[in-house]
């Protein structure tokens, strides 16, 4: 089911401009022209000095008059080879440095667990620098072919494990299957320090070289073919598929999910809490941040991101840099779309995409229109699915839970319960639930229900978005809330 914790505040994060001052000094210049032989060097001094200010003043001049548009060419010209950024790639950049890890809160997952035959995914052991690591791959479909492959960077922290065959919800989908289902083989690794694996975890360094490695296991496979091999990942495993895309040129494709460009500002709202390199290190920070490398990507990249992550400013300012370099970055910043849902429209249409691609080089060509058009398609769809499903359930429903704890919220507050209403509202925001008077009730933009003693209320526009969910409460290890569960299921 869909899990939807209710917002009871706002945090709203600012990003507070950095002032870049563009000091442009005005250098006055004398040049002398080198004396020859047998000339004297006072009339040289003179004539250069003339030669100069004749220079100066048509340099005035040129500058009073209107610049016709070849001047503005010439102009962006100079500026756009000024301004060419050089290019490394982050394992060059990377040479010679060590990263020194600190004690972290960071913790690992159990072993990986086998997976079931319905799973069609057998667990493998890969070697990376680290050592042994625990990776799910489909296995040999036994046709003799070789066939399109996608390495699955896997989001959050401490390994892999059983959701990778487990029903998810269409609103949080990190499963992949989309690729399997589609016949596409699928490696799905684990990095340093997760699960039982060797190493430790370093958040975004190391990993990489597990990520290049895993890589070449999958490249080994008799099954697979090694230059149709495509790098995908979400979240914390979307940023592992930027930096690897900084670092190696050897996949087909990438696509990053929700991936973060500048772990720079990352870190400067608080990170994720287990951070096992000192923050304030420049340097350590740079080389996790593929934001500073874009120059350097040579696999067409794609990053997508529902538009309300704050790491939509990040993707932008790396899709610029790389334009400026001619690198195929495309950042995709999806309409109406958050961090998860994103991933069950776009990973089908994906799949489909490989599936096409069977040109000597790669010719998936994703514009952020196109993927606006995907998510939006297969959200259309799936609400039709869903109201036609969820037509005879209530507007919203409470579990016994939820009745009991708004009931004694009531009660402490010493509100009146007959005229006290629960407004509960779905909108593109997320969730509101708040009490309204009795009085304020509209019956011809809002629908009500009884449930025990309580009366709730939702507004009419909302009805179809909320029918079908149910309101929960919860109280887990201290942390207490109202949570929505959609009894919808695909």
């Amino acid at each position: 089911m869909d899990l939807n914790f209710l917002k009871l505040f706002s945090v709203s994060l600012l990003f507070p401009a950095r002032q870049l001052a563009l000091v442009t000094p005005c250098l006055l210049m004398l040049a002398f022209a080198g004396c020859g032989r047998g000339e004297a060097p006072q009339q040289n001094a003179v004539q250069a000095i003339a030669a100069a200010e004749r220079e100066l003043e048509e340099q005035a001049a040129a500058a009073a008059r209107p610049a016709s548009r070849s001047d503005e060419e010439q102009a962006a010209t100079q500026v756009a080879s000024k301004e060419k950024p050089k290019t490394q790639s982050l394992l060059t950049a990377r040479k010679g440095f060590t990263t020194e890890l600190i004690p972290s809160s960071y913790e690992a997952d159990d072993e990986a667990p086998v997976p079931p035959a319905s799973a069609n995914l057998r667990l493998v052991q890969y070697r990376s620098p680290a050592g042994k690591l625990a990776a799910y791959v489909s296995p040999d479909p036994e046709d003799g072919e070789r066939h399109p492959a996608v390495l699955w960077a896997h989001g959050g922290f401490g390994g892999i494990g059983s959701w990778f065959w487990e029903e998810a919800s269409p609103q949080d989908d990190q499963t992949a299957s989309a690729f399997r289902e589609a016949g596409i083989v699928m490696m799905l690794p684990s990095w340093r320090g997760e699960n039982d694996n060797d190493g430790s975890f370093e958040l975004f360094f190391g990993e990489i070289d597990d990520l290049l490695a895993a890589r070449e296991y999958l490249a080994g496979l008799p099954y697979v073919d090694p230059e149709r091999i495509y790098l995908a990942g979400h979240s914390t495993g979307g940023t592992l598929a930027l930096l690897a895309a900084t670092a190696s040129h050897q996949f087909r494709a990438v696509f990053s999910f929700g991936g973060a460009p500048d772990m720079e500002v990352v870190l400067a709202n608080g990170g994720y809490g287990n951070t096992p390199f000192d923050p304030e290190s420049k340097q350590e920070v740079r080389l996790r941040s593929a934001i500073h490398f874009v120059n350097a990507i040579e696999s067409p990249t794609f990053y997508f991101e529902g538009e309300a992550s704050n790491y939509c400013r990040d993707a932008r300012r790396m899709e610029a840099k790389g334009k400026r370099a001619g690198a195929p970055f495309t950042a995709c910043i999806i309409e109406g779309a958050d961090h998860f849902n994103i991933l069950a429209p776009l990973t089908k249409f994906l799949a489909k995409e490989i599936l096409a691609d069977r040109d000597e080089v790669c010719q998936i060509s994703i514009t952020n229109e196109r993927a606006n058009q995907v998510y939006q398609q297969a959200t259309r769809d799936y609400l039709k699915r869903r109201a036609i499903a969820v037509a005879e359930l209530p507007i919203i429903d409470l579990t016994p839970a939820a009745l009991n704890q708004v009931e004694a919220i009531i009660e402490s507050q010493s509100l009146d319960p007959a005229t006290t209403f629960l407004m509960a509202d779905l909108t593109d925001g997320g969730w509101n639930i708040e009490f309204i008077d009795a009085d304020d009730f509209d019956s011809d933009t809002q629908q009500k229900r009884q449930q025990g003693k309580l009366t709730i209320v939702v507004p009419q526009r909302s009805v179809p978005r909320t029918r079908g969910y149910q309101i929960d409460f919860v109280d887990q290890g201290g942390q207490a809330g109202f949570v929505f569960l959609d009894q919808y299921e695909e």
